[in-house]
């Protein structure tokens, strides 16, 4: 168990990303603060196998071409809540992951949230073959263009299940279930 943050030092390449894998897919990042994992203005990183209780930034302020999977997200005792926040990017994605937040009636993040401040756009993200279960508010997305929810299950969220908040174009879902 890593008890520090996950954020690389550098950006990877087009064709040459920098690889955190664990092949084990038991590799549990559970910190001292809220973000278990930043990826912040990086690009080309990709993330594999890991467990991070607290929050995920998966890619913002403009990362471009990360890969995240087979990653699990979820709240570790009287720590931050479990969250996926990605936006502002370009041509990143998230497959195979899981999210199990509490399901909470108070006022808490987004289990799975893509959001932008008007000017920036996420274009062109991907999330595919994920779990997410329960939380406030399961998954809402803003300032997305040519995204794509495909193969999720979103379930037990006490409030909205899925939501789409702002100005959204051209998104695609298929091969998923939204249940309340």
């Amino acid at each position: 168990v890593s008890t520090e943050a996950v954020r690389p030092l550098r950006s990877g390449a087009e064709g040459l990303p920098v690889a955190l894998v664990c092949p084990s897919g038991a590799c549990r990042v559970r910190p001292s603060g809220a973000t278990a994992l930043d990826l912040t203005g990086l690009n080309h990183i990709t993330v594999e196998g890991f467990v991070f209780e607290g929050k995920v930034v998966t890619w913002a302020n403009g990362s471009e071409g990360n890969q995240l999977r087979r990653i699990e997200v979820r709240p570790r005792p009287g720590g931050p809540y479990p969250e996926i926040n990605a936006g502002c990017g370009r041509d990143n994605t998230l497959e195979s992951f899981v999210v199990e937040a509490p399901r909470d009636t108070n006022v808490t993040p987004l289990a799975i949230g893509v959001n932008c401040t008007a000017p920036a756009r996420d274009m062109r993200s991907t999330f595919r073959n994920g779990f997410v279960r329960g939380g406030r508010n399961a998954v809402s997305l803003a300032s997305c263009d040519d995204c794509v929810l495909d193969g999720l299950t979103v379930l037990g969220a006490w409030n909205h299940t899925f939501s789409i908040d702002g100005d959204v174009t051209n998104l695609t879902v298929r091969n998923s279930v939204f249940l309340a």
